[in-house]
C-alpha cells in the first residue's frame, strides 16, 4: 500500500461536528421570516462561498436587507457558534496528535471563512496540529466543485497530488477530489446522505470514529 507524505483535511462534518449548523442555518433562517424553504436549498448553498449564498438567498427570496447587513448577520450567528459550540468529531484530535507525532505535513482546506475556524480552533488549542495552517476558498478563485481549488491547496502544502491523501465529507467536494486525481478518505457524517456514493468513491470509508484509520496503512 501506497504511503501519503500530506494530509489536507476539511474541517466541517470532517473534523469538526458541525455540519448541523451548516444544513439548518439558512432553512430555519427563512422558516423565521415565514418563507418557504425549498427541499434542495442546503445542497444549493453548499457549493457557495459565504458571500454568494447571502446574495443567492436575497435574490431568490425577496428578502428585504442590504446585502452587507445580512452578511453580518448570518456570520455573527456562525462565530458565536464556532466560539462557543463547535467541538471534534470522535477521535479525531487524538489522530491529529499521531499525525503530528510522525511529523506529517497537514494543513485545512475549508469552504469556511478562516477567522470562523480559527474561533474554534483556538478554543479548542487545536492550531497546533496544522503545519500549514488554514486556507479558505474564500481566498482563492475556485470552490470545491473545480479540481483547480484541490490542486491550489496542494501546492499551498507543497506537495504533488500522488503524495496527497484529503479528507472529506461532503459528496459535492469528495467528487472534486477523485476527478483531481487525489486519494480520498471520507468521513461519515450525519447530515451527508449519499452514504452509498461516498462509500465507492472513498479510498477508506471512517463510519464513526477516527479511531478506525488506519494510521500505519496510509502514512
Amino acid at each position: 500500500m501506497k504511503k501519503f507524505k500530506a494530509a489536507i483535511f476539511d474541517m466541517d462534518g470532517t473534523l469538526l461536528d458541525t455540519m448541523y449548523i451548516w444544513r439548518h442555518l439558512a432553512p430555519e433562517y427563512l422558516k423565521k421570516n415565514n418563507i418557504a424553504a425549498p427541499d434542495d436549498l442546503t445542497d444549493q448553498l453548499a457549493i457557495m462561498g459565504i458571500g454568494r449564498a447571502v446574495s443567492f438567498l436575497i435574490e431568490n427570496f425577496n428578502i428585504k436587507m442590504a446585502t452587507e447587513e445580512l452578511y453580518q448577520e448570518i456570520i455573527g450567528i456562525l462565530a458565536d457558534y464556532y466560539r462557543h459550540h463547535a467541538i471534534f468529531k470522535p477521535g479525531a484530535e487524538e489522530f491529529l496528535q499521531k499525525m503530528q507525532a510522525r511529523g506529517i505535513p497537514t494543513m485545512v482546506f475549508s469552504a469556511t471563512p478562516e477567522d470562523l475556524l480559527d474561533l474554534a480552533l483556538s478554543r479548542l488549542d487545536a492550531l497546533k496540529y496544522f503545519s500549514h495552517g488554514i486556507l479558505s476558498v474564500n481566498t482563492i478563485k475556485y470552490a470545491k466543485n473545480k479540481p483547480e481549488a484541490f490542486y491550489t491547496a496542494a501546492e499551498h502544502i507543497g506537495f504533488p497530488v500522488e503524495d496527497v491523501m484529503i479528507f472529506e465529507d461532503a459528496l459535492y467536494a469528495a467528487s472534486t477530489v477523485k476527478k483531481a486525481g487525489f486519494a480520498l478518505t471520507v468521513m461519515a457524517d450525519n447530515e451527508e446522505h449519499h452514504t452509498q456514493e461516498m462509500r465507492e468513491l472513498a479510498d477508506f470509508y471512517i463510519e464513526k470514529s477516527w479511531s478506525e484509520f488506519p494510521i500505519d496503512r496510509f502514512f
